[in-house]
């Protein structure tokens, strides 16, 4: 869960580039974490911002802060959401 949020935070050429971090925190196999990072698809956000209109929430700021918390359950939960399940937490409010 921990690198499935990881990747869902940095963009899609980074993370590799970055293995030198986790490596020198941890002590991890540079060549065995981007094998890890690799073989782990990056979660995409399955929401946009006409789910939160199709939702009922008027076009303005409140569509992106309810995207944002909705995102942030969804970071929470490692990433495994799905659209449906996010759509219901965005009409939770």
């Amino acid at each position: 869960a921990a690198l499935r949020r990881w990747l869902a935070a940095m963009p899609p050429a980074l993370p590799p580039d970055l293995a030198w971090v986790a490596e020198a925190s941890d002590g991890m196999d540079r060549t065995a974490l981007r094998a890890r990072i690799g073989a782990t698809p990056r979660p995409v956000f399955p929401l946009q911002g006409r789910d939160a209109l199709a939702a009922g929430i008027p076009p303005g700021p409140g569509v992106g802060q309810a995207l944002a918390r909705v995102r942030q359950w969804w970071l929470e939960g490692g990433c495994e959401a799905d659209a449906e399940a996010c759509r219901k937490m965005l009409k939770r409010g």
